[in-house]
């Protein structure tokens, strides 16, 4: 890969999204069908979800929502930081962005 290229994944089972060292992704989007949650790994906060939807209500909900009808989302992953992707039950989560370094 390349800086410049696309990157993107979606799955209906839990995944790492680690880019290799020395690499910087920036990610643009998340997607999710419906449920799901992820959870920051290395550098970022490891103690809490960065964001979760969750099947049974509450507070938790808002989180993958905002982030998926967000016009301007960005966030930057690195060998160092980087992201677990969680579904729930039948459902996928997933990401797309552009790899800057």
């Amino acid at each position: 890969m390349a800086i410049g290229d696309t990157v993107s994944q979606a799955s209906g089972s839990a995944f790492t999204f680690r880019p290799a060292s020395g690499v910087q992704v920036c990610l643009t989007t998340f997607i999710s069908s419906r449920f799901g949650s992820v959870e920051g790994r290395g550098n970022i906060d490891t103690t809490s979800h960065i964001f979760k939807r969750g099947a049974g209500g509450g507070s938790e909900e808002e989180y993958i929502s905002y982030w998926v009808q967000s016009s301007n989302q960005k966030m930057f992953l690195d060998y160092n930081s980087y992201l677990y992707f969680i579904p729930y039950s039948s459902h996928y989560v997933g990401f797309s962005g552009i790899q800057t370094q």
